[in-house]
């Protein structure tokens, strides 16, 4: 059971620190296999930061075509 626990909560943390750095670096689309524990607080870091998205990988490249097109 610690290690899952562990496991978990260190996946949670090198996420977040992730985000942090992306942030930091005027970054627009974050992108990690684990969007569900960023949704609850995706409006409230919105606020912040309007231009940002956090998406999955599938999601992120077919974003990233769409802007290609552009």
């Amino acid at each position: 059971m610690w290690e899952k626990w562990s496991r978990t909560w260190n996946n949670r943390k090198s996420d977040s620190l992730a985000l942090c750095a992306h942030i930091k670096a005027d970054g627009d689309i974050f992108v990690t296999a684990n969007t569900h524990d960023f949704q609850r607080n995706l409006q409230k870091l919105r606020i912040w930061f309007p231009n940002l998205c956090i998406l999955e990988p599938e999601e992120a490249l077919r974003e990233v075509q769409a802007m290609s097109k552009k």
